[in-house]
């Protein structure tokens, strides 16, 4: 098996070497305020600026629903949601 060359092109300063996860070089990556620019992932556990939308871009619905997770009940709601092209979830939805 051949070696496989795993070196990219940084994403700031276009150098062609080994990038960390966010895609930039060792110098970019630790050069304050650049690494910021980039990213490197989008879990959903990483933290994020206070005004990202989480929904999607999809408007929350305009009422909760007192139905339990896992019903059929719950599961029409949000199909109804679904149709009506809003957020699944209502921050005050009712949870077990």
């Amino acid at each position: 098996m051949p070696y496989k060359d795993f070196r990219r092109i940084c994403r700031h300063c276009q150098y062609e070497g080994n990038t960390y996860g966010a895609g930039i070089c060792w110098k970019c990556y630790y050069t304050p305020g650049i690494r910021k620019l980039y990213p490197s992932c989008k879990s959903k556990f990483a933290p994020r600026p206070e005004n990202e939308d989480i929904n999607g871009g999809y408007s929350p619905p305009s009422c909760p629903t007192a139905t339990l997770p896992g019903t059929d009940e719950k599961i029409a709601v949000l199909a109804e949601r679904l149709k009506q092209r809003v957020s699944l979830w209502h921050p005050h939805d009712a949870q077990r």
